[in-house]
């Protein structure tokens, strides 16, 4: 499960350091819960993992979540379905925006939290850019070594993009978009929060 006070990056531990928090940010934190064999949303208070309640019924199996710049709206993708969409945070019902239109099946997603822009991952080594408006995807980048899974994407508070590799244990990379990726291991250690 990742845990992030006020945003959701993914579902691999390994980016719980990189995840941004909105100074906004109140005193519940979100989290993708996969401890169970589910993919569900959660809330717990800052700082009290322990106490985690999933977010009302849970029919859907998520396979990531994230608020936009603003930290209004909690966006997610439903593996179930293939479809991406909002998620009530007092109630956790799922509302359908658009189907995913490009071939099964996303396995990552981040939204970047200045500009906005979704980014998802195929269950391959790229990133692609994920057209809310439409459910297409574009071919962005590579994100990971070759032959790999990215299993989760991440955003730090400087805009860098991170994606890990769930096949080899883990492996985090560090996204260019205009390039290829840094291998960097692990994530890098709490920095800072976001500030603006």
């Amino acid at each position: 499960m990742v845990i992030v006070t006020g945003r959701i990056a993914s579902r691999n531990a390994l980016l719980l350091a990189l995840a941004p928090v909105p100074a906004t940010a109140v005193d519940s934190a979100f989290a993708l819960d996969f401890l169970a064999g589910e993919r569900q949303a959660t809330t717990f208070p800052v700082g009290n993992p322990s106490a985690m309640t999933v977010l009302g019924p849970q029919t859907a199996s998520f396979t990531g979540m994230d608020f936009d710049p603003a930290a209004t709206t909690l966006w997610a993708i439903n593996f179930t379905t293939q479809t991406l969409g909002t998620i009530d945070q007092v109630t956790g019902a799922y509302t359908p925006s658009v189907a995913l239109q490009d071939p099964c099946c996303i396995t990552a997603f981040t939204i970047d939290p200045v500009g906005g822009k979704f980014y998802v991952a195929r269950g391959n080594e790229f990133v692609y850019e994920l057209l809310a408006g439409t459910g297409a995807t574009v071919l962005l980048a590579r994100g990971s070594a070759p032959a790999t899974q990215i299993t989760a994407l991440a955003f730090d508070c400087t805009g860098r993009l991170f994606a890990a590799d769930g096949a080899d244990g883990g492996s985090v990379y560090l996204v260019n978009l205009a390039g290829n990726p840094t291998p960097i291991g692990v994530p890098p250690p709490f920095s800072t929060y976001c500030t603006a």
